[in-house]
């Protein structure tokens, strides 16, 4: 247990401790919410919670508590928040335009002039974690996703949203990666996610808070490129992984959806690789993280970076080869949700990259409280789920997978949060403070009721927690964390809820039509699709099966009639993904 003796200077007086703000991040994911609780009743002051990235959370600490912390065995680690900045941009006169581009797709000196890319990145979402980026400027208009904005706006309010730049560092790099003119993967999607202010600070808590929403809410089963142009230090010698232009590159700008403008610095660099990913990725979309990494390394020119510093490899980008990188061991399976039914628990989780196998087994184990040994085993085909049944009711329990393909067996997965067999009862709470950061989708018009279409709205995404205590009526909200969906009141009182197993993809702008089916209600749009594969009824155990299709919703029966009963009743529909 986490404890901090208080000391009295006197009788009458009071010792107070300076703090500061640090990062600690836990042994196991599991002791978060116990480690964090455990802080704050000793006086320090718990900020963000990481589960993605890595497990922890930042607080504001005495020296006294960083102590007592690095002696609790359930932490791996304490340091200090440091401040981060944009790397080293210098303005620069513009050079010769596109250079980045002509370098990169040839090996040999003299310049051909032209950019003649394998693959254009169609597909591949580029996660730009930095500044916020322009949506509107013309490089990049129609491909931009608003992401997250971990910063907010500064006292004048700027900017509005995360697919917007008040500094101009991100809609530079952005362009570099993905640009129509200055891009490597002219059709790759960007995905803004701002961890940085107007003046391109921040510090390692936005940076982790940035990257736990991207784990969070990359879809699953498809290859994606994060860029972090940002850092505390210089980059070379042995760190560094590969070269890439960075000297005068012209790029976007934010005064105008037209501007231009030309940066020197490591922050040019880095997007350049980042496209390449991408084109990679259009064309091999399972391949995985260490393989492309390996591609990437061996598909480099060699040997002609002048000056690239001791220890440095001297590699430089080359980006004409964007073939398959061919087969790799699979990836480790990731975001273990275990939900409790009346005699066991149904775990779902991401299987992550097949590298190349999509056929294939998991293998799984089953944890009874602290023992550490498994008290079951299981293997199933192709599934990214397992009901488990026969549990005692009066324990806890986690689970462990990993996959095995004729390419390999990845490492075994991080143990899911334990829980106990139980039904889940109405009358509880959603804690919408979990929500935070995530994409809400209100959906307002008129509700019918038809054999062919059930209802035809426009859905408009926003950056916002599920609102709690306000309006009238029921809400729908999805919290990934658990994958449940839950009907809910104006004071966030749970009416229903219903298990939702099999990956998410969140709601996109557009009308949609929700139908019915022999199976239930699907939905689809002009804008993409409403994304829950599959939606388990949790009273009705024996209904968890395969889903008729991974584009639509489908409530199975007995939930259709509670359904229609639902959509016509309620106003504002919320789903957080």
């Amino acid at each position: 247990m986490f404890a901090v003796p208080v000391s009295h200077a006197s009788a009458g007086a009071q010792s107070v401790e300076p703090t500061d703000s640090y990062i600690v991040v836990l042994a196991s994911r599991d002791d978060i919410d116990e480690v964090s609780a455990d802080v704050a009743r000793a006086g320090g002051s718990v900020g963000s919670v990481y589960r993605y990235a890595v497990g922890g959370f930042s607080a504001r600490l005495t020296a006294s508590q960083v102590t007592a912390l690095l002696g609790d065995a359930r932490v791996a680690s304490v340091s200090r928040n440091k401040r981060v900045r944009k790397r080293a941009v210098v303005p620069a006169a513009q050079g010769d335009v596109l250079y980045h581009l002509d370098r990169i797709d040839q090996r040999a000196l003299p310049l051909d002039g032209v950019y003649g890319p394998p693959a254009t990145g169609e597909g591949v979402q580029i996660y730009m974690i930095d500044t916020g980026v322009r949506a509107t400027h013309v490089d990049l208009a129609g491909r931009v996703i608003h992401g997250a904005d971990v910063v907010g706006p500064d006292e004048r309010g700027v900017p509005a949203t995360p697919a917007d730049d008040c500094d101009g560092h991100g809609t530079h790099t952005a362009a570099l990666a993905a640009g129509t003119e200055h891009g490597v993967a002219k059709r790759a999607t960007i995905v803004a996610v701002r961890v940085l202010d107007c003046y391109g600070e921040g510090d390692v808590d936005s940076v982790i808070r940035g990257i736990d929403w991207v784990i969070k809410h990359h879809r699953s089963g498809s290859l994606a490129v994060a860029n972090l142009s940002l850092g505390v230090e210089s980059s070379y010698g042995a760190c560094v992984d590969i070269f890439a232009p960075g000297v005068r590159l012209l790029s976007a700008g934010i005064d105008s959806d037209t501007a231009e403008q030309t940066l020197t610095g490591t922050s040019m660099a880095s997007p350049l690789v980042a496209g390449y990913v991408a084109l990679i990725g259009e064309t091999d979309p399972t391949a995985c993280p260490e393989a492309v990494h390996e591609a990437v390394m061996a598909r480099a020119t060699k040997d002609v970076v002048k000056n690239a510093g001791t220890g440095s490899p001297n590699l430089l980008l080359n980006v004409s080869d964007a073939s398959a990188v061919g087969a790799s061991v699979p990836g480790t399976p990731s975001a273990l949700v275990s939900s409790p039914l009346s005699d066991g628990v149904v775990v779902s989780w991401d299987p992550g990259c097949n590298g190349g196998a999509p056929n294939g087994v998991t293998n799984v184990r089953v944890y009874r409280d602290a023992d550490p040994d498994p008290i079951r085993t299981a293997t199933v085909r192709d599934a990214s789920r397992i009901v488990l049944r026969g549990l005692e009711g009066d324990a806890t329990y986690r689970v462990s997978v990993r996959r095995k393909t004729a390419n390999g067996v990845s490492e075994w997965s991080e143990k899911s949060i334990a829980v106990s067999p139980s039904e889940v009862t109405t009358g509880g709470k959603v804690r919408t403070s979990s929500l935070a950061f995530s994409t809400e989708a209100k959906v307002r018009g008129t509700w019918s009721i038809g054999d062919e279409q059930k209802w035809n709205c426009r859905f408009t995404p926003a950056e916002a927690a599920a609102p709690g205590g306000s309006g009238t009526g029921k809400r729908i909200v999805y919290d990934r964390s658990s994958r449940r969906l839950f009907a809910i009141d104006a004071d966030n009182q749970v009416v229903r809820s219903t298990t939702v197993v099999g990956t998410t993809t969140p709601p996109v702008t557009g009308r949609y039509r929700v139908t019915r089916t022999s199976k239930g209600f699907s939905a689809t749009g002009s804008a993409g699709v409403l994304g829950f594969r599959e939606i388990v009824d949790e009273f009705l155990p024996e209904s968890l099966g395969a889903a008729a299709s991974n584009d639509d919703v489908f409530l199975p029966p007995p939930d259709g009639k509670w359904f229609r009963s639902f959509v016509t009743k309620t106003k504002l529909l919320v789903i957080v993904s």
